[in-house]
């Protein structure tokens, strides 16, 4: 005859080794379960509000951002192209062995 006595929190005092109480478990799994399903929801109510306040910011502005961009890039590549020229003239200009 084997002896079922189980105590209140779930352990079995005459049972060896580990012993994970599996209402313990149950619990915790409900709880880890209920607070990520809260968290997406947080996720979904804040994504949606900022996405709304980035709309209206990029319809107000008197530019739409693709066009700053491209005017941006414009810019950037010019301002290469000046700085590649005027290494290359520089390097051109000098004889290859410059002593004074």
């Amino acid at each position: 005859m084997t002896n079922e006595r189980v105590t209140a929190n779930g352990f079995r005092p005459d049972a060896t080794g580990f012993q994970v109480p599996s209402k313990h478990l149950i619990i915790g799994g409900t709880l880890f379960g209920v607070g990520c399903a809260i968290c997406v929801a947080g996720i979904a109510v804040s994504g949606t509000g900022l996405l709304k306040a980035v709309q209206r910011w990029v319809a107000d502005l008197e530019r739409p951002p693709s066009e700053i961009a491209k005017g941006t890039w414009a810019q950037a590549k010019a301002a290469y192209t000046a700085g590649s020229r005027a290494w290359q003239d520089e390097n051109t200009t000098q004889p290859a062995n410059a002593e004074s």
